[in-house]
């Protein structure tokens, strides 16, 4: 999902008005006419998760967080 910054920044690229440096998701959108360079040396980003409590979460919250520590270092 894009939000209305990440489209007027991708906007904004492809008519030629500057660079941008964003996540895989948001570049990947095939919406733009834009070149897509990797970063050398690649670069990653920390994301946390909050809940009141993941031992009282709904099933689905549960297997959410399974399926996120399976996926990377939690």
């Amino acid at each position: 999902m894009l939000t209305a910054d990440d489209l007027s920044a991708m906007a904004l690229i492809e008519q030629g008005m500057g660079v941008g440096i964003l996540n895989a998701l948001i570049a990947s959108s095939e919406t733009f006419d834009v070149a897509r360079l990797p970063l050398d040396p690649p670069e990653s980003i920390t994301m946390g998760m909050a809940a009141l409590s993941f031992r009282h979460a709904s099933p689905a919250v549960q297997k959410f967080v399974e399926c996120v520590k399976e996926m990377g270092d939690l």
